[in-house]
């Protein structure tokens, strides 16, 4: 599975603006761009996360049920980013980093290692 975090983040945009349009506004993509990312995710997952109608778009069961996961997967990336902005200042010390195991196999090593390259005083655990 190669689910990536545009996707997550169309996915999310969508769900709270229950607007493909106004979730391209939001994320500057156009809104082909954003029906693109959240079909993409749907064809990873193997699961239809909205019902669309030409007026309305509603999460399905799936979608409801994923959609708090993929929010927190978000906010735990945000902060980790937070954290990496908070300590680019730093000459030294020690970053610890807690992620969920999916986070930490994709997204989360390759900020850590760039950030280990940028930082080599700093030590990560």
């Amino acid at each position: 599975m190669n689910l990536t975090l545009r996707q997550m983040r169309a996915f999310s945009v969508v769900a709270r603006t229950a607007s493909f349009t106004l979730a391209a506004r939001q994320l500057n993509l156009t809104q082909s761009a954003v029906s693109m990312l959240v079909q993409q995710l749907e064809d990873e997952l193997g699961l239809k996360l909205f019902d669309r109608s030409r007026h309305a778009v509603t999460l399905t069961e799936g979608g409801q049920q994923l959609l708090p996961l993929a929010r927190r997967m978000l906010d735990d990336l945000r902060q980790i980013e937070e954290g990496a902005s908070d300590l680019r200042l730093l000459k030294s010390g020690v970053l610890r980093v807690v992620a969920p195991q999916l986070m930490a196999c994709t997204w989360v090593a390759g900020v850590l290692a760039r950030f280990e390259q940028a930082h080599p005083t700093v030590g990560l655990r």
